[in-house]
């Protein structure tokens, strides 16, 4: 099973943040989360028009984590409500299975206040702690050099460019940015 401990941050704004591990328990404070994170940011793969999960469906979604060893799924909660969410799935492969990749997403109310780079740490040190895992890695949209700056800060690095990787509704693209970070298990 794939947990933390939980550990709790005080945010520039001053605001309590616990950073904890997701359990199927928290199905619809995560579903509601997503809705709302959907609606107001740019930088997500899936629309809040294709995100059709039920609460069902994303206890399930939970539990899966919760019952492999390799993966992690994050939530951080502010005032009873979550405002940040990470997960991460290993290679299903054995040749892979030393890998996985990672994706984040904050409500626009916390971001910039170094939430995510907390929660990209936790994840790190769980992922150090790991004796399979030796490479995490993301995709992050080219555009976005904020979570680009961050995800460089805490040691990862350009692997290559997904050109035109995105086309949205209004027909412009984006690449997208394959990151990645090797763990030192010394």
């Amino acid at each position: 099973m794939g947990s933390i401990q939980p550990v709790t941050l005080l945010l520039p704004s001053q605001q309590s943040v616990t950073i904890r591990t997701a359990t199927p328990d928290d199905a619809q404070a995560v579903l509601t989360y997503t809705q709302d994170v959907m609606d107001e940011a740019p930088y997500l793969l899936t629309t809040r028009e294709e995100f059709t999960k039920t609460v069902e469906d994303q206890h399930q979604f939970l539990a899966s984590y919760m019952e492999h060893p390799h993966q992690l799924a994050l939530l951080a909660e502010l005032d009873g409500h979550v405002v940040g969410f990470l997960n991460f799935q290993n290679g299903h492969r054995k040749r892979i299975a030393h890998q996985g990749e990672m994706s984040m997403s904050l409500l626009h109310e916390v971001r910039g206040q170094s939430l995510g780079r907390a929660m990209v740490e936790q994840l790190i040190q769980w992922a150090q702690g790991n004796p399979l895992l030796e490479k995490v890695t993301l995709d992050v949209f080219s555009d976005n050099q904020p979570a680009v700056a961050l995800y460089e800060r805490v040691g990862f690095i350009k692997e290559g460019i997904q050109r035109k990787a995105i086309k949205m509704e209004d027909g412009t693209y984006h690449s997208l940015i394959r990151m990645a970070l090797f763990l030192d298990k010394e």
